[in-house]
């Protein structure tokens, strides 16, 4: 979630939020209550990706600026793992 806005967040997931469709891996997606409404508005940040995108991590810098950072690899599990840590502007 954004700290600085609850209508808004970042999820991980193999499926896609709005339509359900399963994906060959986790993508990345932004999400934002539209006004007004129950509903939520879904935009990828990661599409068609070759392995996982994991754990997304919102760091606001100030109120009009955040950085995203997730893990972009494999992870079958806490022992085992081969990722590199990604990072975007939102």
């Amino acid at each position: 979630m954004d700290p600085r806005c609850g209508e808004r967040v970042f999820v991980s997931t193999p499926f896609h939020p709005e339509t359900g469709e399963p994906t060959p891996h986790h993508e990345i997606y932004d999400g934002r209550k539209i006004e007004g409404s129950l509903q939520w508005s879904w935009r990828a940040l990661t599409e068609h990706s070759q392995c996982d995108n994991l754990r997304p991590l919102l760091v606001p810098i100030n109120d009009h600026e955040a950085r995203l950072f997730w893990l972009r690899g494999s992870y079958p599990n806490q022992r085992h793992y081969d990722q590199k840590v990604m990072v975007l502007s939102v």
